[in-house]
């Protein structure tokens, strides 16, 4: 039989990864491309969303040098969640990324509570107001940056701009877009009456896809760039997170752990739910959910500590 594979690409804080997954479901190589963070301020932390794209590039380019990518069937994406980047209308970022560590919407965060309830938000988008989703720092900008806002033709989470980059299509999945904290989770749509009561449009948001869906083909353009086939199917994804849990195989009483930047563990659940111990999210499989607690300081900490303290321990 001759082998054939599909291609997931992880985009995550740190690096880009793709990796070639044979029909087995056996892991048979491995492309990656590292790109730094930017930390303008103590709590502030952004990346060039650019590099998102280079370094995708660079590592299927990588990933190509090894198989042959003539036997490549599809390409799925995950990617680091609620990190995202505002751009034009063609696509280009008007501003840097501000990335899920980002602490800087403390202020935005009561604002929040204060103007729409705590509870309320919690219920609708499955997350209570924090400063790791998307929008408390949304807000920030449009209080502290308006100029950004009105540049900016869509708010894109990392999944949506390589989305667009790879097939020229502004879509994302429903689990790449639900981190963010702007999704309606009952009705699988974005919170538009939040949306417009923050002065902001429906149309500054990618189109949501169901994950596992076709969500767009790689484009010629995007092809010379990495050396895939053009017409590639593309496959709507879901965040990390989400993703580990399905790698680990968490259902019905099944529970994961995810030792990545930050820790994440959650479990499995049918029904749509929310509770102040945890955080709903879309599973990768629709019509399924994951209830999820997260401590932001996993192996980022570490690598923090071993940079500043045990460097010169061999």
């Amino acid at each position: 039989m001759v082998n054939k594979y599909v291609i997931g690409i992880d985009c995550s804080t740190t690096a880009s990864k793709a990796i070639a997954w044979d029909i087995h479901g056996k892991a048979v190589a491995e492309g990656r491309a590292s790109y730094p963070l930017l930390q303008p301020h103590s709590t502030w932390y952004e990346q060039n969303a650019e590099q998102w794209w280079s370094g995708t590039c660079s590592a299927l380019k990588d990933l190509s040098s090894k198989i042959d990518i003539a036997m490549v069937e599809a390409l799925g994406v995950t990617h680091q969640r609620e990190s995202f980047v505002p751009v034009n209308a063609q696509g280009c970022p008007v501003r840097n990324a501000i990335l899920w560590l980002d602490e800087r919407s403390r202020d935005q965060v009561d604002f929040l509570v204060n103007t729409f309830g705590g509870a309320i938000l919690h219920q609708i988008t499955g997350k209570p107001p924090a400063v790791t989703p998307s929008l408390s720092k949304i807000i920030w900008l449009i209080q502290n940056e308006p100029d950004v806002i009105q540049r900016s033709a869509k708010f894109l989470d990392v999944h949506a701009f390589l989305i667009h980059r790879l097939t020229g299509e502004f879509r994302t999945s429903l689990a790449c877009a639900d981190p963010m904290g702007l999704v309606d989770m009952q009705a699988r749509a974005w919170f538009s009456q939040l949306i417009l009561e923050l002065g902001l449009r429906l149309d500054q948001f990618p189109d949501l896809v169901s994950p596992g869906e076709v969500i767009g083909y790689v484009s010629r353009a995007a092809a010379s760039e990495t050396g895939l086939p053009a017409g590639l199917p593309v496959i709507a994804g879901a965040g990390d997170g989400q993703c580990a849990g399905l790698g680990a195989n968490a259902g019905s009483g099944r529970a994961y752990l995810n030792l990545g930047t930050a820790v994440v563990s959650g479990a499995y659940s049918p029904a749509y739910t929310t509770s102040p111990e945890f955080r709903t999210l879309y599973a990768p499989i629709p019509g399924s959910y994951f209830l999820e607690t997260v401590l932001r300081g996993g192996v980022f900490t570490v690598n923090w500590f071993v940079e500043k303290f045990a460097s010169d321990l061999g």
